[in-house]
């Protein structure tokens, strides 16, 4: 069953509405009534969608992490040809969130990315142990470092992108980051 469009807008209104007071000023500092007004709803319009802001917040962090390691994810793991297919579609990800991951990351610290931090911990284990011929146990102590590089390097560079007066294009910020990505991956324990 699709959803009502009047949902769909009134649900907008309101993201749009926080993104713009959150912009301005500290999330526990925003209130219902400040967002309805913002958003041109009324406050029981805005109680009908969320019970109070935190559940607003929750509903968007939820969303963005959700989109995020099916983005990232698969990309991170990938070990075929269709690499660069997914970085792109990484990147649109990342151009199409640009607001709402600078705002958790001006309010959260690396929220999108260190929330993923267990989930490509894992990933990274089975890559190394699987594909790189790492033993089992190399892996896992290996793992959490690659991961922690990752995180922290891939953090600063999309932030940096994000929020640069010239960005790199699209297609740049693509093959820079597959580029990263091929080299980080291509050594493996036979190699050394």
């Amino acid at each position: 069953m699709a959803t009502d469009q009047r949902i769909i807008k009134t649900n907008q209104a309101i993201e749009t509405a926080f993104i713009q007071l959150a912009q301005a000023q500290p999330i526990n500092k925003i209130t219902v009534t400040a967002l309805a007004k913002r958003a041109h709803i009324s406050r029981k319009t805005y109680y009908a969608h969320y019970p109070d802001i935190d559940a607003l917040v929750l509903t968007l962090k939820t969303r963005l992490l959700d989109s995020f390691r099916q983005a990232f994810i698969p990309v991170s793991v990938s070990d075929t040809s269709t690499d660069a297919e997914r970085m792109d579609q990484f990147v649109t990800f990342l151009e199409k969130n640009r607001q709402l991951i600078q705002l958790f990351q001006t309010h959260e610290d690396t929220l999108f990315l260190t929330s993923a931090h267990q989930d490509l911990s894992a990933l990274y284990q089975q890559r190394l142990f699987q594909n790189q011929h790492f033993t089992q146990d190399e892996a896992t102590t290996i793992a959490p470092w690659l991961v922690d590089f990752y995180t922290t390097g891939l953090a600063k560079l999309i932030i940096d992108w994000l929020s640069a007066e010239k960005p790199l294009s699209h297609q740049a910020m693509t093959k820079l980051l597959l580029l990263l990505f091929q080299v980080t991956s291509a050594s493996k324990k036979d190699d050394q």
